[in-house]
């Protein structure tokens, strides 16, 4: 990518701006096994540093490797902090999100870390009953 294409991008990037009262939004990255939530992770963050990034792990062959939800924020050189944050879910085959697991992401119940590789419900350690508005996750984006 050339300097110019590079910062064009991270211009339009940084000129969203976050509804409502929030300094940043929340965006969950959902999709199947392999389809690169991991990998659009880590090109953002080469975006921002610009030089090459692995920073979030992922995996190859059957499977999904990412087994707890990853909250991931971005530094900018200016202003400090990029207007979003995305957030790696793993990586859903037919037998996957069958208990709410999406709708309790999206609604802010699951937070940082929460352990995806079992079935979900408001009894489950680390549930948030009552999540702020800054914890809901205000974009989907469908990973195919």
């Amino acid at each position: 990518m050339r300097l110019q294409e590079y910062e064009r991008l991270l211009d339009k990037l940084m000129l969203f701006k976050p509804p409502c009262e929030l300094s940043t939004i929340n965006i969950v990255l959902f999709g199947g096994v392999g389809a690169g939530k991991p990998s659009l992770v880590s090109t953002l963050d080469s975006l921002f540093k610009g030089r090459m990034s692995r920073r979030a792990p992922h995996g190859q062959g059957m499977g999904s490797y990412t087994r707890t939800l990853q909250k991931y924020s971005f530094t900018v050189p200016n202003p400090d902090t990029a207007p979003f944050t995305l957030w790696d879910s793993a990586g859903w085959t037919s037998s996957d999100y069958k208990t709410g697991e999406l709708g309790f992401t999206l609604d802010g119940n699951l937070p940082h870390g929460f352990d995806l590789s079992a079935a979900c419900w408001p009894t489950s350690r680390g549930f948030v009953a009552r999540p702020k508005l800054a914890d809901h996750q205000l974009r989907v984006c469908g990973a195919v």
